[in-house]
């Protein structure tokens, strides 16, 4: 018994001659890689660079019912207008509101971020805060609904009369509006 029991003491303490030496060199690793990685990340940083908080939009969940108004982009660019109009909203049971974010005449109706669309952006009927303007609307639990005019388009046609709808004479066909239109069978018109 004596016999059994020196050798389990010789393998027990073999274990610790190897486990504790083998944790020194596991903890000092990690410490050596904080301390070089806090190191870096102090040297990198610059405090003239501020970086951008990207914005959560408010999620509304699609209502079982949907009871909306329209608002035009002109309505929805004023903020007592709004208020009165969510008012009323609130009080007639209404849970959803469609706003124009793109003209049927190609104009965009809202102030865009990307300057190569800026073009587009219409001077008169645009909606300068329109990201003020859905949080406002997603903080009130209110479905946003956003109306696209797609095809019938001045500014894309005019500009890639290739794939816009052309008079047989030839030229941009135009409606009794004197809007232009793309051709929806058209791929850079789905692209677009």
């Amino acid at each position: 018994m004596n016999k059994y029991f020196n050798f389990y003491m010789f393998v027990k303490s073999r274990k610790l001659l190897i486990a504790v030496p083998a944790f020194l060199v596991v903890a000092g690793t990690f410490a050596l890689v904080r301390v070089n990685t806090e190191k870096e990340t102090s040297e990198n940083e610059n405090p003239d660079v501020v970086e951008e908080q990207v914005k959560v939009p408010v999620r509304v969940a699609l209502p079982e019912e949907i009871r909306g108004l329209y608002w035009t982009a002109n309505t929805a660019s004023l903020p007592v207008r709004r208020g009165q109009l969510l008012e009323f909203m609130k009080d007639a049971g209404f849970n959803s509101v469609v706003i124009d974010v793109k003209f049927d005449n190609g104009e965009l109706g809202f102030t865009p971020i990307d300057p190569a669309l800026a073009m587009h952006a219409s001077d008169s009927q645009g909606i300068k805060d329109l990201d003020a303007l859905l949080e406002q609307l997603g903080n009130e639990g209110v479905y946003r609904i956003a109306r696209v005019a797609v095809f019938r388009d001045s500014y894309f046609a005019q500009a890639n009369p290739s794939i816009a709808i052309a008079r047989a004479g030839g030229g941009l066909w135009r409606d009794k509006t004197g809007a232009a239109w793309i051709d929806p069978s058209a791929r850079e018109a789905w692209e677009y």
